[in-house]
This record gives C-alpha cells, structure tokens and sequence, in this order.
C-alpha cells in the first residue's frame, strides 16, 4: 500500500521521493568534499565513491521505479484460490507459473499504480531509461486522420462489427442475457452476466462488482475465481538503437478464472454495449485494445516461465459478454485500423458495394499515436500462428511478413514525436 519512506527522520511519500533525496545529498557531500580536500587524490578518491553511489541508486531508481500516487485498487485474492491451481502452497504442475505471477503481483502492485502517475506528472523527467509509459486504459479504435462521422464510414464501421461478430468467422463468441451460450463459450462469460443483472451492476457500480466477484462466489462457474484488480506491467526496448530507452504499459485487469487449461481475464465493462446497431462508438470493440493488451502482457509473463496456459478475455456487463483470444484480436484490429491490404477485412470491405462511397475516405485511415505504439509493441509478442486457421498455412507467413512495412513506418513515426527534428 502506499505510504511513506523513511529517511534519516525525515518522511517522504514514496521511496522514488526518498531516492532522489539521498541523490541530492550525495551530491552536496561532492560540493563538500571540494571545500575539504586540497589534496586532488584525496577529493578524487572521496568523490569517486560518491559518484559511483549516485550512478547506482540512479540505475536502481530508472530500472525499477518506486511507488507514487496514493489512489488505487488493491489486489485482492478468492479465498480459495489457491486450492484453485491445485493444492494450498503446492499448485498443479501446469499452473505453477500462474501462482508464481499472482504470488508476485502484490509486490508489483505499487509500482503498476504508480508508473501512469510518475510520468503523467512529470516525475520521470530525469529518468534515463523510460521514455513513455501507456496506460491500456487509454487504447481505444481512434483514427488519426479522421472520425466516423459521415454516413458512409459509419456504415464501414457497422460492417467490421459486424464481421467480428460473424459466427462463421470465428473471431469471437458472444453471449446475450437470456439466450442460450454459444457452443464452445465458457460457462464464465454467461454466469458474469447473469451475476451483474441479478444485482443490477451498472455505470457507477465497477467497483463493488469487483469487489463482490472476489468474495461473494454463488454462482458454480465462477467458483474458479483467482483474483481481482490483478496488476501487470511490461516493457519494450524502443525500436531505434538512437533512443536506448523503453516504453512501458501498466494497468490492472479486473478478475482471473482458471478453468482446465485457460486463464480467462474478465474486466467489467458497464459503458459499452454490444450491440452493432445505435451508437457505435460506444460498442464494446471500441475498447478491444486495451483488453487485448492486458491479455498479451499476462501471456507473455506466463510463457516467458514456460507456462502453456492459453488466454482468454471476457468483456461484459449485465447485457452481454464477448470472449476472444488476444492474439487473435490483435490482428483484427490491425486489419481495420490501417486497411491491411493482406487481410480478410480489406477484400470485404473493397468488394462489397455498399462500401465504395465510404472507402475513399476510409483507405486513409491511420491509427492515432497510442495505437502505433500499441502496434509497433504488441507485434512483438502477439502468437501470429493463430491466423493459420484464418488464412492457411502459407498465406498466414505472408500475412505476418508484410506487417511489418507499416509497423516500421509507426516507428518512425513515434521516434519524430519523441525526438522532433
């Protein structure tokens, strides 16, 4: 929890605040030092120690940021959920590293909360390593060059919906209060919507539906339950030896379900419908970047350790739930934010006629910033082999290896924002 650091009597209200203290001390012990030695070996010597101590806390403090802020939501685990994953204190084989990552992610949880907020308030600004922070939060379908305002585009925007949605496609699973659950659908996706309508969960109610889901289990498949408000981040080497920094994401996914061999990521979503009629901007894939996001960056910690566990996420509220693999989505995003001439949706949305008028505007599209860096990053760990089933053996390779003409592009795009010319 946040609190305050210690030092020397004096109370800071972060170790980052505490570090930087100490910084400045040392470095007036130089100032010091000068004024005391007239031998130079003996001030060489002495401020060699001091600059050493200050190269070693700056490291410390750039590659390993400290807790700041005071507002968050604490992590907080079902009861049973280590019984969960096997056996108290001794999980199943297959979920040893999911218990190490929730095991780990209370000592994480301070330093998630705090990354947005350092760099939002300008406390990074020394820090030589991290160039910008992403919050997933803030990923959204937005294109840079227009809005889908008119008439025709609006109808594009319906139809990619639509194509998600499409059963036949395969992209997605969803479930409708009151219909029967889609084949292959977990019971978990059903059972969150039908717990959030029988408490009549809505706009203003996201945190009491967390905090309910991690404690009050009635529901039979939602009794695999892991944990709620769970903290990840994850940090890529900038794409540019010139910058030699990294660009961080962190955030918190609202709930973990185990269930066989899935980790289902669950995040409540009172502010979106899922309908493909009415207001779409408001339509549940407008948000789809951020949860494939928070999915990724948990797949990656997962497989790094050799975990096999599949993702899965399931966005509802008390209408409606979709369920996707991340991986999967990450290429569908891609497709219509930047009309991917090797995709599925770009021969649709070419071929069909009602499109044509539309199109002349829409094979403009590009993504905003937050989105190229989501690209240019998640590209780097989304599992492409997903798109075998889509496109085929081969076609799927030519898929992958012409994405990056346009990530490489995003590139340098992003690089003239960091370091305008």
């Amino acid at each position: 929890m946040p609190g305050f650091v210690n030092y020397l009597g004096v109370k800071y209200p972060s170790s980052y605040e505490s570090i930087r203290f100490v910084i400045n001390e040392i470095q007036g012990y130089i100032e010091d030092a000068y004024l005391r030695y007239k031998d130079p070996k003996n001030y060489l010597f002495e401020t060699f120690i001091y600059e050493e101590a200050i190269n070693a806390l700056e490291l410390f403090r750039d590659e390993y940021p400290h807790k700041e802020g005071t507002n968050f939501h604490e992590l907080t685990f079902n009861e049973k959920w280590e019984e969960n994953l096997g056996h108290k204190n001794k999980p199943e084989p297959k979920y040893k590293q999911i218990y190490d990552l929730l095991r780990n992610a209370q000592s994480e949880q301070g330093i998630v909360h705090s990354l947005k907020y350092m760099h939002e308030n300008k406390k990074l600004k020394d820090n030589k390593k991290v160039q910008d922070v992403v919050s997933p939060s803030d990923l959204h379908l937005i294109a840079k060059s227009f809005k889908f305002d008119s008439k025709d585009l609006k109808e594009i925007r319906k139809g990619y919906f639509e194509y998600l949605e499409n059963i036949a496609n395969e992209l997605l699973k969803k479930y409708e209060r009151g219909e029967p659950l889609p084949e292959d659908m977990s019971e978990i996706a059903k059972a969150l919507v039908d717990y959030a309508d029988d408490r009549g969960f809505g706009l203003n109610d996201h945190d009491k539906m967390v905090d309910y889901l991690s404690n009050d289990l009635t529901y039979e498949a939602l009794k695999k339950s892991l944990a709620a408000e769970v903290p990840s981040r994850i940090k890529f080497a900038l794409n540019d030896p010139e910058l030699n920094q990294f660009r961080y994401y962190s955030g918190v996914a609202d709930l973990f379900f185990i269930e066989g061999d899935t980790l289902y990521i669950a995040d409540f979503k009172p502010d979106v419908h899922f309908k493909t009629e009415g207001d779409l901007r408001n339509y549940a894939a407008n948000v789809f970047p951020q949860l494939v996001a928070y999915g990724l960056m948990v797949q990656k910690k997962l497989r790094s350790t050799g975990s096999d566990l599949k993702i899965k996420f399931i966005a509802f509220n008390k209408e409606a739930s979709i369920e996707f693999d991340p991986n999967l989505m990450y290429f569908q995003m891609f497709d219509f934010m930047t009309d991917y001439s090797y995709s599925e949706w770009h021969r649709i949305v070419t071929t069909k006629g009602e499109y044509a008028e539309g199109y002349k505007d829409y094979n403009k599209i590009e993504p905003n910033d937050e989105l190229k860096k989501f690209f240019i990053d998640f590209y780097q760990i989304a599992d492409p082999t997903v798109l075998k089933d889509q496109y085929g053996e081969v076609e799927y390779q030519r898929y992958y290896s012409n994405m990056w003409t346009i990530i490489s592009q995003f590139v340098l795009d992003i690089k003239n924002i960091y370091c305008p010319s």
